[in-house]
Protein backbone atom coordinates (compact mmCIF):
# COMPACT_ATOMS: atom_id res chain seq x y z
CA UNK A 1 0.00 0.00 0.00
CA UNK A 2 1.26 3.67 -0.52
CA UNK A 3 0.13 6.65 0.50
CA UNK A 4 1.85 9.92 -0.93
CA UNK A 5 5.53 8.61 -0.82
CA UNK A 6 4.92 6.11 1.85
CA UNK A 7 5.09 2.44 1.24
CA UNK A 8 3.44 0.19 3.79
CA UNK A 9 3.43 -3.56 4.20
CA UNK A 10 2.76 -5.88 6.46
CA UNK A 11 4.49 -9.44 7.39
CA UNK A 12 3.66 -12.45 9.60
CA UNK A 13 6.53 -14.63 10.56
CA UNK A 14 4.98 -18.68 9.58
CA UNK A 15 7.75 -21.18 10.02
CA UNK A 16 10.76 -19.04 10.00
CA UNK A 17 9.81 -17.44 7.09
CA UNK A 18 8.05 -14.00 6.64
CA UNK A 19 4.35 -13.88 4.38
CA UNK A 20 2.79 -10.95 3.35
CA UNK A 21 -0.01 -10.64 5.73
CA UNK A 22 -2.41 -10.11 2.18
CA UNK A 23 -1.71 -13.58 1.40
CA UNK A 24 -2.01 -15.08 4.78
CA UNK A 25 -5.60 -16.91 4.49
CA UNK A 26 -5.63 -19.44 7.55
CA UNK A 27 -6.06 -19.15 11.33
CA UNK A 28 -2.48 -18.28 12.82
CA UNK A 29 -1.18 -21.24 14.91
CA UNK A 30 0.19 -18.89 17.73
CA UNK A 31 -2.57 -15.95 18.45
CA UNK A 32 -0.56 -14.89 21.33
CA UNK A 33 2.71 -14.42 20.44
CA UNK A 34 2.61 -12.84 16.29
CA UNK A 35 5.71 -12.98 15.20
CA UNK A 36 6.36 -10.45 11.81
CA UNK A 37 7.59 -7.26 10.34
CA UNK A 38 6.66 -4.00 9.34
CA UNK A 39 8.19 -2.59 5.98
CA UNK A 40 7.84 1.06 5.84
CA UNK A 41 9.79 3.52 3.31
CA UNK A 42 9.69 7.07 2.52
CA UNK A 43 10.97 7.12 -1.15
CA UNK A 44 14.13 5.16 -0.91
CA UNK A 45 14.53 5.11 2.51
CA UNK A 46 13.75 2.39 4.41
CA UNK A 47 12.16 3.65 7.77
CA UNK A 48 11.28 -0.36 9.42
CA UNK A 49 12.15 -3.87 7.21
CA UNK A 50 12.99 -7.08 8.29
CA UNK A 51 15.80 -6.09 10.62
CA UNK A 52 13.19 -5.36 12.80
CA UNK A 53 11.13 -8.16 13.33
CA UNK A 54 9.05 -8.41 16.49
CA UNK A 55 5.99 -8.76 17.48
CA UNK A 56 3.91 -7.40 14.81
CA UNK A 57 0.79 -6.48 16.01
CA UNK A 58 2.33 -5.32 19.31
CA UNK A 59 4.42 -3.44 17.01
CA UNK A 60 1.32 -2.11 15.13
CA UNK A 61 -0.49 -0.93 18.45
CA UNK A 62 2.83 0.76 19.55
CA UNK A 63 2.64 3.21 15.98
CA UNK A 64 -0.98 3.56 16.53
CA UNK A 65 -0.87 5.01 20.20
CA UNK A 66 2.07 6.82 18.97
CA UNK A 67 0.28 8.40 16.13
CA UNK A 68 -2.54 9.14 18.05
CA UNK A 69 -0.77 10.85 20.44
CA UNK A 70 1.20 13.30 18.34
CA UNK A 71 -2.20 14.25 16.34
CA UNK A 72 -4.50 14.41 19.23
CA UNK A 73 -2.56 15.51 22.19
CA UNK A 74 0.38 17.01 20.68
CA UNK A 75 2.78 13.99 22.58
CA UNK A 76 5.71 12.83 21.27
CA UNK A 77 6.07 8.76 22.18
CA UNK A 78 9.74 7.07 22.88
CA UNK A 79 9.65 3.54 23.45
CA UNK A 80 10.87 -0.06 22.93
CA UNK A 81 10.28 -2.46 20.39
CA UNK A 82 8.20 -5.29 22.08
CA UNK A 83 10.50 -7.86 22.65
CA UNK A 84 14.11 -6.17 21.95
CA UNK A 85 15.88 -3.17 23.19
CA UNK A 86 15.19 -1.01 19.98
CA UNK A 87 14.36 2.26 20.42
CA UNK A 88 11.49 3.62 18.59
CA UNK A 89 9.89 7.64 18.41
CA UNK A 90 7.58 9.71 17.04
CA UNK A 91 8.68 13.42 17.82
CA UNK A 92 6.67 16.50 15.95
CA UNK A 93 8.98 19.31 15.00
CA UNK A 94 6.33 21.28 13.01
CA UNK A 95 2.92 21.30 12.11
CA UNK A 96 4.20 19.84 8.91
CA UNK A 97 7.15 17.86 9.85
CA UNK A 98 7.88 14.81 12.08
CA UNK A 99 10.86 12.58 12.91
CA UNK A 100 10.72 9.07 12.96
CA UNK A 101 13.84 7.60 14.96
CA UNK A 102 14.48 3.37 15.10
CA UNK A 103 17.35 3.04 16.79
CA UNK A 104 19.94 5.43 15.62
CA UNK A 105 18.35 5.78 12.39
CA UNK A 106 16.61 9.14 12.02
CA UNK A 107 14.15 10.36 9.23
CA UNK A 108 12.60 13.55 8.98
CA UNK A 109 9.03 12.91 6.57
CA UNK A 110 5.96 14.60 6.28
CA UNK A 111 3.60 14.35 9.37
CA UNK A 112 0.11 14.31 8.14
CA UNK A 113 1.48 12.03 5.31
CA UNK A 114 2.95 9.78 7.90
CA UNK A 115 0.24 9.83 9.98
CA UNK A 116 -1.93 8.43 7.15
CA UNK A 117 0.52 5.97 6.03
CA UNK A 118 0.46 4.03 9.62
CA UNK A 119 -3.21 4.51 9.51
CA UNK A 120 -4.14 2.76 6.69
CA UNK A 121 -1.25 0.11 6.98
CA UNK A 122 -2.61 -0.46 10.48
CA UNK A 123 -6.33 -0.63 9.04
CA UNK A 124 -5.51 -3.17 6.74
CA UNK A 125 -3.19 -4.85 9.53
CA UNK A 126 -5.65 -5.11 12.07
CA UNK A 127 -8.99 -6.19 9.80
CA UNK A 128 -6.93 -9.33 8.63
CA UNK A 129 -6.14 -10.03 12.31
CA UNK A 130 -10.07 -10.24 12.91
CA UNK A 131 -9.78 -13.19 10.39
CA UNK A 132 -6.74 -14.87 11.11
CA UNK A 133 -6.40 -14.13 15.36
CA UNK A 134 -10.06 -14.10 16.11
CA UNK A 135 -9.26 -14.49 19.72
CA UNK A 136 -7.83 -11.03 19.74
CA UNK A 137 -11.23 -9.38 18.29
CA UNK A 138 -11.57 -6.96 21.56
CA UNK A 139 -8.20 -5.51 21.10
CA UNK A 140 -8.34 -5.56 16.96
CA UNK A 141 -11.69 -3.61 17.17
CA UNK A 142 -10.55 -1.06 19.90
CA UNK A 143 -7.15 -0.20 17.31
CA UNK A 144 -9.64 -0.14 14.10
CA UNK A 145 -11.81 2.40 15.92
CA UNK A 146 -8.92 4.92 17.01
CA UNK A 147 -7.41 4.44 13.55
CA UNK A 148 -11.09 5.12 12.07
CA UNK A 149 -10.72 8.48 14.48
CA UNK A 150 -7.21 9.32 13.05
CA UNK A 151 -8.40 8.90 9.70
CA UNK A 152 -11.66 11.17 9.84
CA UNK A 153 -9.66 13.42 11.59
CA UNK A 154 -6.85 13.51 8.84
CA UNK A 155 -9.81 13.90 6.33
CA UNK A 156 -11.46 16.58 8.10
CA UNK A 157 -8.66 19.05 8.28
CA UNK A 158 -8.51 18.85 4.42
CA UNK A 159 -5.24 17.26 4.61
CA UNK A 160 -6.83 13.71 3.45
CA UNK A 161 -5.10 10.20 2.73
Amino acid sequence: MSIGEFSVESFVRIKNKFVPLSQCDRKLSDEFYIEGKIELEVEDSKILSEKQWDLVDQLWSYLIDGVSGILFDDRNMECCFPDQPLRLSLKSLSKSQLEVCVGSCVHRVDKTCFIAAIANGGKAFFNKMLQIAPSGKSSWMLYIERIEKLIATIECTGQGT
